[in-house]
């Protein structure tokens, strides 16, 4: 009898032997040596679709919730309209392949929900149909009548009978042919489940008849505000032309473009099409203004939603609030974990040291978290001040909308070019950069030329090519103007022409009113002069031919023999013996105390009124040449692209930076004011044509003064400005007079004259001489009067002519008239300048001396013409 050995193993020997066991199995084989069968291929390619349209119409509707404004049909149609021909194929064939395979396949499964071919030969023979029917599908939505599919969320409750909870919807339409079949989709956002019988419910279609096909013309629309626009002429006066360029992909046949959001301002007149070429002509253009919208616009002007732009950031910043929610909940529901780990738990020092560790980390990656998205918000809220900043000044309204149809012979595409008018105006501002060297001003000048363009459009003007034009736009309304006859008339009293009642005058009627008015004061004028020069009688030296008005005072003094000096600060009124608190009056025969005036700085930008005299534009100069001048048109282009927002803001943009020579002189009017002024003429040397407008005046980087320039400045004309007063040169002025009447014989009667005399004094306090050195100075005249005056001093200047000058030998001073310009100044108005050059610290002294004579006792004074 054998033993039996018994043998003691570990408990680990019973797991291997077990182990070899299994390896004597036989082995699964590979996937791969299974041949690939149609129903699990179909299986695989329904899930892969049914995601992948899924994600695509979840991904798309959200999008459009988060930004409308960017994703709404014009911009989708115009995105797509804008691409190449294969691939716009190629992605109509993306999406129709998984759509035509994922909604017959959808078929196939509901018919096996009835319980029909559900056997395995019915089962390959619907899935061969399916993938043929799939592919010829996809053919004729790539290559036929297939159009782009249109999303729109439905804010119903849907009810369907395999689910019974109200869900927000997600309606698919996809036209498949134009006019005739349209199919409606519709999608659960949120399903009970995601299991098999879950998931073939998710997707409900319908299909409705809707007749024979139609033929439409193909449809594009573009949004104004999202395309830039060309350039923009700006013209002088209230209008600007806008140029807008759309890529516009043409079909055989008629096509419509339309055109919204453009300017509510828009001359609808004035609009032009063109860029069409010779495959393509125009059928017709219709631009129109929504008026009712104005006043929306208007009304909703500061509401948050009023711009896509506070729209967008309002989404971000709710989306970011509610992350940094999240934030804080976690970072208390952290706290609160910490507080249950008390002293009386079970945990190992090493456990709590490790906890810490990570309730730090965690922690402090949590504070940065809702730092940083504080710091996100912070700045949408800068953002949203920016932007509802600009809505409240924004001015006017973008309601214009132009449709255009267009025949095309063959599929072409064109950029179709729309040009406008609108509101919008610019004028040209100059500033004169000038410096100085120890008081010396540089003859080297620097002349910035800018525009300032304002517009309230309703469209801003983004990254747009400028052109600033000096024509006026409504000249292109004019029609050739008629000659009409002339005749003469008797002119009526009063110096106006008469009218019938209710006779409207046409511009042609106003002009002559004009001329006609100036022909009576011109013959006023002639008149008088021949009557004084009938009554007129030469004592002593040779009087003025030309003498203007004085008034008579009604008050008689007694005769006095006075002699008067008066150290004149001069300002708008100024005169010998004024009361005080009144305005100085020059009179004669009165009596007087020496007065001081109080200076005005802004007298020098009023005229020198002396004393209350008649009207004294009446006769106070002649005009005898009526000139007419074509207006020069010049238009300059702006260098850089620009952006000059609808805000009605002045935006000043630079033309150019001339440098120019000038010339200084110094110049004073001691009756006006007792200061030296630099007048600084500058030529023009540049090829640019100086429009009229404002001057700044700048003098090491101070502002000075403003001067205007009043006519268009061409290449080699030159315009004057002032750069201010020279305060290291003292003038000084003073003024005196006597008074004689005498009694010629028993029948001449009396005579009173008056003789005045001025004395000017120049005290150059400069380093340097100052040279030329210009003093002005006006001498009375009377024009119809009883009364001659007689200039004395200077010598021979009252024989001299304009622009003569008499050279005063032993002073080095020359005196003569000044310098008639428009006919103004010189000897008929009785206005002197001398020259002269002044070395450093040396002094001048002029003066002038001159009669007034008179019959009787009747007094006279001083009164400015001019």
């Amino acid at each position: 009898m054998s033993s039996i050995q018994i043998q003691s193993l570990p408990p680990s020997a019973n797991t291997e032997i077990l182990n070899k066991q299994r390896l004597n199995r036989p082995s699964t084989p590979h996937f791969t040596i299974y041949q690939p069968q149609l129903t699990w291929l179909a299986s695989i390619a329904n899930r892969v679709t049914g995601v992948g349209l899924s994600v695509l119409l979840y991904g798309f509707s959200i999008g459009y919730l988060i930004a409308p404004g960017t994703l709404d049909s014009a911009h989708v149609i115009e995105f797509v309209a804008g691409l190449p021909d294969a691939v716009k194929y190629a992605g109509k064939a993306i999406l129709a392949a998984p759509f035509a395979f994922h909604s017959l396949n959808g078929i196939r499964h509901l018919t096996w929900d009835l319980n029909k071919f559900t056997s395995v030969k019915g089962v390959y023979q619907t899935g061969y149909a399916v993938l043929g029917l799939s592919a010829v599908s996809t053919i004729y939505l790539t290559f036929f009548h297939f159009s782009w599919i249109c999303l729109s969320i439905c804010t119903h409750s849907t009810r369907p009978q395999t689910h019974v909870f109200p869900k927000p919807a997600l309606k698919v339409d996809l036209i498949a042919t134009p006019g005739m079949t349209r199919v409606h989709f519709t999608t659960l956002l949120f399903g009970p489940g995601w299991g098999r019988d879950a998931y073939k419910r998710l997707l409900l279609f319908t299909v409705e008849k809707t007749g024979k096909p139609r033929m439409t013309s193909p449809l594009h629309i573009f949004k104004a505000s999202v395309r830039a626009i060309k350039s923009v002429t700006v013209f002088k006066f209230s209008n600007a032309e806008v140029v807008r360029v759309f890529p516009v992909p043409l079909k055989k046949g008629q096509n419509k473009v339309q055109i919204t959001g453009l300017s509510s301002s828009i001359d609808t007149r004035s609009l032009r099409v063109s860029g069409l070429g010779s495959a393509a002509r125009l059928s017709d253009v219709v631009c129109k203004v929504d008026r009712g919208a104005l006043f929306d616009d208007a009304a909703n002007a500061d509401s948050h939603s009023s711009t896509e732009q506070l729209r967008d950031l309002s989404a971000k910043k709710e989306a970011l609030e509610s992350e940094k929610n999240i934030r804080e909940q976690e970072s208390e529901l952290l706290f609160k974990y910490g507080q249950t780990l008390s002293g009386n738990s079970q945990v190992s020092p090493g456990e709590m040291t490790a906890f810490l560790d990570q309730y730090f980390a965690r922690g402090k990656k949590i504070l940065e978290s809702i730092t940083e998205l504080k710091e996100k918000i912070a700045a949408i809220d800068r953002l949203i001040k920016f932007e509802e900043y600009e809505a409240s000044i924004r001015k006017g309204s973008a309601n214009g909308q132009v449709d255009v149809v267009i025949s095309a012979e063959d599929d072409c595409s064109v950029d179709l070019k729309l040009t406008y008018s609108n509101n919008a105006r610019w004028r040209p501002v100059y500033e004169l950069h000038a410096s100085a060297d120890n008081g010396k001003p540089s003859s080297s000048v620097f002349l910035h030329y800018r525009a300032q363009i304002w517009q309230e459009t309703g469209e801003d003007w983004n990254n747009t090519s400028l052109i600033l034009s000096t024509a006026v736009s409504g000249t292109m309304d004019k029609s050739l103007p008629a000659l009409r006859g002339r005749r003469i008339e008797q002119k009526p009293h009063g110096g106006y022409t008469t009218q019938r009642i209710g006779q409207r005058q046409s511009p042609e009627q106003r002009e002559m009113m004009r001329l006609a008015q100036q022909q009576q004061q011109q013959q006023q004028q002639m008149l008088l002069r021949l009557q004084h020069q009938q009554q007129q009688q030469s004592v002593g030296a040779q009087p003025l031919p030309y003498q203007p008005v004085g008034a008579q005072q009604q008050q008689m003094l007694p005769p006095v023999l006075q002699q008067q000096s008066v150290d004149a600060q001069p300002s708008s009124y100024q005169s010998i013996g004024a009361a005080p608190g009144k305005a100085p009056v020059v009179s004669f025969n009165s009596t007087s105390l020496n007065t001081k005036t109080q200076y005005d700085e802004n007298s020098i930008m009023d005229e020198d009124y002396e004393g209350f005299g008649i009207e004294p534009h009446v006769w106070g100069k002649e005009n005898n040449t009526f000139i007419s001048e074509t207006p020069v048109t010049v238009s300059f282009s702006v260098h850089d692209e620009l952006t000059i927002p609808s805000d009605g803001f002045k935006h000043q943009v630079s033309i150019a930076e001339l440098p120019f020579t000038a010339k200084i002189a110094y110049i004073t009017v001691p009756r006006v004011d007792p200061r030296v002024f630099l007048q600084c003429e500058v030529t023009n040397t540049s090829d640019y044509r100086l429009a009229p407008g404002p001057v700044r005046v700048i003098v090491d980087d101070s502002y000075v003064s403003t001067s205007w320039i009043e006519k268009t400045i061409g290449p080699g004309d030159s315009f004057e400005c002032t750069l201010g007063d020279d305060p290291s040169t003292r003038v000084s002025y003073k003024r005196s007079f006597k008074t004689v009447k005498s009694e010629t014989g028993a029948f001449s009667g009396k005579t009173t004259t008056t003789t005045h005399t001025t004395k000017i004094s120049v005290h150059n306090q400069h380093r340097f001489p100052i040279t030329p050195l210009t003093i002005r100075e006006a001498v009375p005249l009377a024009y119809g009067q009883p009364v001659s005056v007689i200039l004395r001093k200077p010598e021979r200047l009252a024989e001299a002519k304009d622009g003569e000058v008499v050279d005063l030998k032993d002073s080095g001073l020359a005196v003569g008239w000044t310098k008639v310009d428009n006919g103004s100044g010189g000897r008929k108005e009785g206005k002197i300048e001398w020259t002269c050059s002044i070395d450093s610290g040396a002094q001048v002294m002029v003066e002038a001396e001159w009669d007034v004579k008179s019959a009787g006792d009747d007094e006279w004074m001083e009164g400015s013409f001019n």
